[in-house]
């Protein structure tokens, strides 16, 4: 097969065909690549009339952004992956009792990760044996352990290479004799390191800034990494060079191993906190006593210790100081990470060993330059409203009752939800008996300002009638189904089907076209207007599938991570079954984001180029530039509200901004104090819906009778919408943040690292919700600065080392404003169709130099790529100045109301130096109030006060 990847450029299938997974194993730069390829060759290949081939062409242009020039290649069976090779090497030879004895106990690293641990298994392998309890390793490498020597080392100012040499058995099959390490300076922030099998061909590694493919800087005079190797050890070191800290220091340490069924690193790094590494229930920061995470999308609900829904590979690690870096893992495949103190261990079950830095300096900035690697997805601007939902809906009738309750209670609320309810027999694209009149329903909906969204699985029913079933029939036509491990038929599972389950294979040049006809099937009986994609880590009922799985290494690789069920086939598919562009067991981990693409694209072209909604919720790197995300079945409980915070704020960090926990919870049955409490948290979640399972309780608002603080939490939302969107546009143009930790703020603060009850939106307001049963305060950290309470405007001169007690009666969530913030807001309606036809309005919060700013972006909040508007404002020397840079969207509404807090007095209030304006000014809460100004906003003014 030859695919074509970029324009004049074609990779021809001579090459050896292991070289693939190699490239898979990349995860996220070759994940672009995927998808690239895939919709190229279905652009090349194959000629459907329905495509709209300027938008395909469009959507490739996007992609094309995020990679340069890698060449792919396809295989037919397992067996590829599994080379063995002639040269051989000695074992390496036993240590003494002298120098194993000098290992101290935090620099023990695991010897036999996997099998009985006996002291013979272990002196064979060249290790120290030492019985040791709780994690501890009992078998663990000697000092100064030797796997590869160093040759032929070269630097240029834009990069460093280097050849290793294998030096011992390292008791793997597939291991190669010879590597290939390159170092490459991407930017002054930014490095990479990647290993491969030498030789290889001849490649460009993707370098993209802020959505645009460049070449490598190189080293300049502002350069804050040094990149050390030492020809007389393994490994390398990268050193901070204005601290001299060795950030990630791997030489000699932990057994460096490559194989190509089995990769390990282990260094040592200066993390006082560290974050990431998820998904999965943790705490924040994480811990370093001896802690496994254990990456490998899985299905299940959110429980300690247990591989979670997605896979990001990435740290964020804090050095003090103020100081913070991130460190990425390139890599798709199952992957175990071992904290321990002052170090960590990284294993995947397949190679290559590719590892992205940025170096800050900040918090941040770091988190920042690695989401700049990728453009973020900018959701609709509906997408920002409150969504509403749950399992177990009977009828059109059930929702209409919701929905009318609803509305009649005033409660902004903007998008109806349904699950699998809908369908006839849970089988994707059908219509249920008693949901016949659902179009007609959404149609209503529309009518009102509103949308719909329906959940999809990735599953098809495999079962049907022969001609009964067209997402059978279709799929079966088109062979883009998931192949058994032989290759020749669908590999047959079990979900939510009567029978059996078949999977789109979202890696196949022919899946858009399919994807696209199935979608528009269903859309044709309701105008949906997103979709929810659930159950595709991909989850499957069996193992592997209903007839098992072959006996083969790619089932029972010599290393399985710390999986739930023990082994990777578990409630999935079987590893060695055939996908596109290689086996599931390369391919897991990308599943879910391979659908979210295809999906993002398909909506794209069914709804006429408008912007799509998908969430998903199996994810891993690049998930979110096509999609948001919910963070899965989580249980109606207190511990898992507070959970909630610790999970958006890490999604953040993965560059997936668009996130947000089933409020109230999804399990299990919650109570009128929690789900009010929930309720008023959710409405700061940036994806805020109330959803939960079929056998509990109703949890809408009405039904538990919280209609009004939540009432009062979600006008609060819709009024700061302008702000919010504004934030996601920021991402999606720069790589900042929605959500932040506290100490993205106050990076100075050791304090500010252990907070995670409380978060921000952006750098200018403060979320600290009530996160305990009974409460009607909340402890909260506010740093060394000043704060303003959004509701009443009351001031608070705060220092890092004092915990202030925020009043939180039962109706209200402690919001409040930073100094030096300027928020752009707008008249709250009960949608955000209404919200968008109202006045804006600004608060003014001033900084101790009685100083602000703040900015609005704007557009239709629909169109891809549409035009946009940009305001700025600034308070500097008692005048508010607005300043428009970009004017090629038409803002047809007003700024009708200004607020500035914290000022002593006021004797005059005038418009553009001319026009003296009437003002309130209420010496007891220090504000001065401007109203009924009908200022255009695309019209700059400043507004002086004396």
């Amino acid at each position: 097969m030859v695919y074509q990847i970029l324009e004049g450029s074609t990779v021809k299938s001579s090459f050896n065909k292991r070289i693939f997974i190699y490239f898979l194993g990349i995860g996220c730069p070759l994940l672009s690549l995927l998808i690239l390829s895939t919709y190229n060759v279905m652009n090349i290949c194959y000629n459907y009339p329905d495509l709209d081939n300027q938008l395909l062409s469009r959507w490739n242009r996007e992609v094309d952004n995020l990679v340069k020039d890698f060449h792919l290649f396809d295989s037919n069976s397992f067996e590829d992956y599994i080379i063995e090779y002639n040269e051989k090497v000695p074992d390496p030879p036993k240590p003494s009792d002298k120098l194993c004895s000098a290992v101290v106990e935090a620099e023990k690293f695991d010897c036999l990760p996997r099998g009985l641990v006996t002291q013979d298994a272990c002196t064979k392998k060249g290790c120290c044996y030492s019985e040791s309890s709780g994690n501890v390793p009992s078998c663990f490498f000697p000092p100064a352990f030797q796997s590869y020597t160093y040759s032929s080392i070269n630097r240029t100012d834009k990069e460093l290479s280097a050849e290793l040499t294998l030096k011992y058995n390292l008791f793997y099959p597939s291991v190669p004799p010879k590597i290939y390490l390159k170092a490459v300076f991407l930017t002054d922030s930014n490095l990479l390191v990647t290993v491969l099998p030498y030789p290889f061909p001849s490649m460009s590694e993707p370098y993209s800034t802020n959505g645009k493919t460049e070449e490598p800087i190189g080293v300049t005079d502002n350069v804050l990494y040094d990149f050390v190797l030492d020809s007389n050890s393994t490994g390398f070191k990268v050193i901070r060079k204005s601290t001299k800290t060795a950030i990630f220091d791997s030489r000699d340490i932990g057994g460096f191993i490559y194989s190509n069924l089995f990769v390990q690193i282990s260094a040592k790094i200066p993390c006082k906190h560290i974050y990431g590494l998820g998904e999965g229930r943790t705490d924040l920061p994480l811990s370093t006593n001896w802690t496994v995470r254990t990456l490998w999308n899985h299905d299940t609900v959110p429980t300690d210790g247990v591989n979670g829904y997605g896979s990001y590979p990435m740290y964020l690690c804090a050095e003090g100081n103020g100081l913070a870096h991130t460190v990425t893992f390139l890599n798709s495949f199952a992957i175990d990470f071992i904290l321990q103190p002052g170090a960590i261990t990284y294993r995947s079950v397949g190679p290559p060993l590719a590892i992205q830095f940025t170096l800050g300096p900040s918090p941040l900035q770091a988190v920042t330059q690695i989401a700049n690697m990728y453009k973020s997805y900018m959701p609709p601007y509906w997408a920002l409203g409150f969504h509403l939902c749950r399992f177990g809906y009977k009828s059109v009738e059930d929702i209409k009752r919701v929905w009318n309750s609803t509305r009649a209670a005033g409660i902004p609320y903007d998008t109806q939800w349904v699950d699998i309810d809908y369908m006839n027999n849970r089988n994707d694209f059908t219509i249920g008996e008693n949901f016949t009149d659902l179009g007609k329903f959404v149609d209503m909906l529309h009518k009102n300002g509103m949308h719909f969204v329906p959940i999809l699985d990735p599953g098809i029913s495999g079962s049907e009638p022969k001609g009964k079933y067209p997402p059978y029939d279709r799929g079966m036509e088109l062979d883009i189904f998931v192949k058994d491990s032989y290759g020749k038929k669908p590999l047959v599972g079990k979900v939510w089907n009567p029978v059996s389950t078949v999977f789109p294979d979202f890696t196949h040049p022919k899946v858009i076209p399919y994807w696209i006809e199935m979608l528009k099937s269903l859309y044709r009986n309701f105008e949906f207007d997103g979709i929810w994609l659930d159950m595709n880590e991909p989850s499957n009922f069996v193992n592997g599938s209903i007839n098992g799985c072959p006996k083969n290494i790619l089932e029972d690789p010599p290393y399985v991570p710390a999986v739930q069920g023990g082994k990777l086939n578990y409630h999935t598919l079987c590893m060695s079954a055939k996908h596109s562009l290689g086996p599931h067991y390369a391919v897991h981990n990308s599943y879910g984001v391979f659908e979210a693409v295809a999906t993002n694209f398909a909506l794209t072209q069914i709804r006429g180029g408008k912007r799509p909604l998908v969430i998903t919720r199996a994810s891993t790197f690049m998930a979110g530039t096509f999609a948001g995300h919910w963070t899965g079945d989580v249980i109606s409980s207190w511990d898992d509200m507070a959970q909630s915070v610790k999970d958006i704020i890490q999604m953040s960090m993965y560059g997936v901004h668009l996130v947000g926990a089933d409020i109230c919870g999804f399990n299990g049955n919650t109570t009128v104090e929690l789900c009010r409490r929930w309720q008023q948290l959710g409405a700061f979640y940036p994806f805020s819906r109330n959803h939960n399972t079929d056998d509990g309780i109703p949890q809408d608002p009405v039904s538990l009778n919280i209609v009004d603080s939540t009432k009062k939490a979600l006008l609060l939302r819709y009024s700061l919408l302008p702000y919010l969107y504004t934030l996601f546009w920021q991402a999606n143009n720069n790589g900042t943040p929605v959500i932040r930790p506290l100490f993205y703020l106050f990076p100075n603060d050791e304090a500010s690292y252990r907070i995670n009850s409380q978060f921000m939106w952006g750098d200018g307001l403060l979320i600290s919700p009530v996160l305990k049963e009974g409460h009607t305060y909340v402890k909260a950290y506010l740093g060394n600065s000043i704060w303003y309470d959004i509701y009443t405007s009351a001031k608070i001169i705060s220092n890092s080392s004092q915990i202030y007690a925020l009043p939180a009666p039962e109706d209200t969530i402690p919001v409040h404003i930073r100094g030096g913030t300027i928020l752009v807001m707008q008249e709250p309606n009960v949608t955000t169709t209404l919200t968008r036809q109202n006045p804006f309005y600004l608060k003014v919060a001033l900084d101790g130099n009685n100083q602000a700013k703040g900015m609005l972006f704007w557009d239709d909040g629909d169109t891809n790529d549409g035009n946009y508007s940009t305001v700025y404002f600034g308070i500097i020397n008692n005048t508010l100045m607005s300043c428009n840079d970009i004017r090629n969207y038409k803002i047809d509404r007003y700024i009708n109301r200004i607020e500035i807090f914290s000022l002593n007095s006021v004797k005059q209030v005038t418009l553009n130096q001319k026009t003296n304006l009437p003002y309130n000014f209420n010496g007891t809460t220090n504000v001065l109030a401007l109203e009924n100004l009908k200022l255009d906003i695309q019209t700059d003014f400043n507004i002086t006060w004396t």
